[in-house]
């Protein structure tokens, strides 16, 4: 019974100041909702910060990649039009080592 009466001591006290205990209760929830909205923005701060830099390594990364197969393509067509080159110089010594003649009449 003792238990019974502490528990309504401590109902009376709690209920017997009914507006302050829900101003405490709005207080308590206003500085909740803050720090939760804060932790929010931070961390939605955090990810976009971390989505644009990552993009940007990425656009980077391909800028790179992309300038390096350009430039061996043109290596290859370089190399091809020496080669090209190099046999059409080799033709036009046969030409003229063959008496101009019609190889076909």
């Amino acid at each position: 019974e003792i238990a019974t009466t502490d528990n309504d001591s401590n109902k009376a006290r709690f209920l017997g100041n009914k507006e302050e205990m829900l101003q405490a209760c709005q207080s308590f929830n206003e500085a909740h909702m803050t720090m939760i909205q804060t932790k929010q923005d931070y961390m939605e701060e955090q990810l976009k910060s971390w989505r644009n830099s990552f993009f940007e390594r990425h656009r980077e990364r391909q800028y790179h990649r992309n300038r390096q197969r350009v430039m061996d393509v043109k290596k290859v067509l370089d190399d091809c039009r020496a080669e090209i080159n190099a046999a059409s110089d080799v033709g036009d010594e046969y030409d003229e080592n063959d008496g101009g003649g019609d190889a076909y009449g």
